[in-house]
């Protein structure tokens, strides 16, 4: 869930322009972020229907990309630790796109304890701890699911080392049931010689089902982050992001036919 640059998507960075996605769907989206804790199931429940109807979900049958505003500092209230960051510094990006997997089979492999097995050569050390009961999660007992990720990464021969924690949410009422997580980076990330950073990073994603085995993933994220002179106020930047995200989706995809984890 927690995607990042790579070297072979830095090679395309010519790509077209991410338009800001209309204030509605951008008003929706801070929505869920601000919600994820709040908000009753019924009104998240209602909160899916109109991003369903803002996206297209029915017909939609390839990514949309769009820029999303930053987030105001009330609207990172309640994050643990709080982030001492200022969050207008952190643009905003979204991406929309239909998966073929069904509920159940996505649920494992977002909480799943091992994301490097699932995903190869994205880390080069990861380590996830639960709060809480996974198995109770993927039976239903529990709707709830919390953790701490700790990772090293390279990026452009560069390491960094970072915490990321993260929620799990599943909301089985209304027209449409869907998961809901949220993750955010505890701290900026530390980079091993080098003078590039990762200050900020925030993610929000909802999917939900429009048909039995089809599902609509909603992703917003928020990043502060400079790496050899590009940043996420760069289209070349968020061209590459929003690439990695789809590029997550379809390696999920692929899990999903396999049965795996």
């Amino acid at each position: 869930m927690q995607r990042l640059l790579t070297l072979c998507l830095l090679l395309g960075l010519v790509a077209c322009r991410v338009d800001a996605a209309p204030q509605d769907l951008d008003g929706a989206m801070h929505a869920a972020w601000t919600g994820f804790d709040a908000m009753e199931d019924d009104e998240a429940a209602a909160l899916v229907d109109t991003l369903h109807a803002l996206v297209g979900g029915d017909t939609l049958d390839e990514d949309s990309r769009g820029a999303l505003s930053p987030l105001v500092v009330e609207e990172l209230a309640g994050l643990t630790p709080s982030p001492d960051q200022d969050p207008a510094d952190a643009p905003g990006m979204l991406l929309v796109n239909p998966m073929a997997c069904a509920l159940e089979d996505l649920a494992a492999a977002l909480i799943h304890l091992d994301q490097d097995e699932l995903y190869p050569g994205v880390y080069l050390e990861y380590e996830r701890v639960h709060d809480g009961d996974g198995e109770a999660f993927l039976a239903g007992e529990t709707d709830r699911l919390g953790w701490v990720s700790d990772m090293r990464v390279e990026i452009l021969g560069a390491e960094y080392t970072e915490q990321v924690r993260g929620d799990i949410r599943r909301v089985s009422s209304g027209a449409r049931p869907f998961l809901w997580a949220r993750t955010w980076l505890t701290g900026p990330a530390e980079f091993v010689d080098s003078d590039w950073s990762f200050e900020q990073d925030y993610q929000i994603e909802l999917f939900w089902e429009r048909a039995p085995g089809e599902l609509v993933h909603a992703y917003g994220i928020w990043r502060e982050m400079n790496v050899g002179g590009l940043s996420a106020e760069d289209e070349g930047f968020v061209n590459v992001t929003l690439n990695n995200m789809v590029d997550w989706d379809e390696q999920t995809v692929a899990l999903c036919a396999e049965g795996r984890p």
